[in-house]
């Protein structure tokens, strides 16, 4: 039987990051400078490993 709350969870961390995903992906479009650009792809790195974990997890 699948544990429909830890689906509930995950589905909801999924949603978050891809929000966060989005803002960062806003900020890309015009960045402070080349710092502020390099911490954000890093940042957008991180946020896109841990939606295809979730996603493999949901799946």
């Amino acid at each position: 039987m699948i544990d429909t709350s830890n689906v509930a969870g995950k589905t909801q961390q999924y949603h978050n990051l891809i929000c966060k995903r989005e803002r960062l992906q806003n900020k890309l479009k015009q960045p402070e400078n080349k710092v502020v650009e390099v911490v954000t792809r890093k940042k957008l790195a991180d946020i896109q490993r841990e939606i295809e974990k979730i996603r493999i997890e949901l799946s």
